[in-house]
This record gives structure tokens, sequence and C-alpha cells, in this order.
């Protein structure tokens, strides 16, 4: 494991020039199974377009990202389609950063819902990522056998955000 990062990386939406370092990240991860790059290509650059899809950016260099449908869960709740970190940066924070803004501004979002969650799907097979989103407070609510595949089993998670805070 590498050390910790001494400060946190700066997380904004992707410019279109970081959707190859999207790309490449992904194709790294245990996620880079599920996306054929033509297909990968495609739904990174759909969220850039769509403003869904964030970075996580050290010394230049795209360390991670995530891709959030807003209203992907039920067309009410938040849904994390993709969080993926350049395997270099792993163990580091970056993805506790990621998820950070993300559950923040799902929280400074104006409107409805009043009290958000945020929903995702992880393989049973991801032991690592289904440690990583326990310790942040996600809880298992649903097995879906065979989601995307024969024998591949997927886990719906979700963490209640809480109330808003004003009402807003």
């Amino acid at each position: 494991m590498t050390a910790p990062l001494p400060s946190g990386p700066d997380v904004r939406q992707a410019e279109a020039f970081e959707l190859a370092e999207c790309q490449a990240i992904l194709a790294d991860s245990i996620l880079g199974q599920y996306f054929e790059p033509e297909l990968a290509a495609q739904i990174l650059g759909q969220a850039r377009e769509n403003g869904e899809l964030f970075v996580a950016v050290i010394e230049g260099k795209v360390a991670g990202f995530y891709v959030h449908a807003p209203r992907g869960s039920f067309l009410v709740f938040s849904y994390l389609h993709l969080l993926a970190v350049r395997s270099a940066q792993r163990g580091t924070g970056v993805g506790a950063q990621l998820l950070a803004h993300l559950e923040r501004t799902t929280l400074e979002a104006r409107g409805y819902p009043f009290r958000p969650k945020i929903f995702l799907l992880v393989s049973a097979q991801n032991r690592r990522a289904l440690r990583f989103y326990r310790r942040h407070g996600y809880l298992r609510k649903a097995t879906i056998d065979d989601m995307f595949g024969e024998g591949d089993t997927e886990f719906l998670m979700m963490k209640d955000l809480g109330n808003k805070p004003n009402g807003r």
C-alpha cells in the first residue's frame, strides 16, 4: 500500500481531454472486465456531456473518477454508476475523497428528495469494493443474481445521507 495523500485531490467535473485517462483507469480496474473499450468510451463520454463524470486530479493527472446519475435510482435518488481509482493511487484515500465529494454534493443539491440516499451496485466478487463501501456507511439492501450474466451476483447497496441541512 502506498502512503496516504498529504492533501486531498482536486475533485471536479471532468474535461474532454481527461476521458482517455478515465477509460484507462476503468480498464485497469476490476470493473474493466464488464466494459468493452467502445462501451466504456460511450458511457464516459455521455456522462461527461451530462455533467455526471467527476475526476480527482493530483499533480495534473487523473487519479480516479466517478460517474453519478443524480436521479438514477427510482427517478428520485442518486445512483453511483462507476467509481475507479488509478492502480498506483489505490489505498491512498482517493476513493474516499471521490465518495465524500459525491455525498457532499448530493446533500447540497436543492429540492426533492429532502432525505437523500445514494444507491450503487457491487459485484459479490469485488471484496475490496464491498469492504470500502461498508466502511463508508453503505448497507446491502438486495442481492441480484445473474445481473449481467449467468453466475454474476450483484449487491444493491444504499446509504441514507439523512435530512438535508435547513430543509432545502
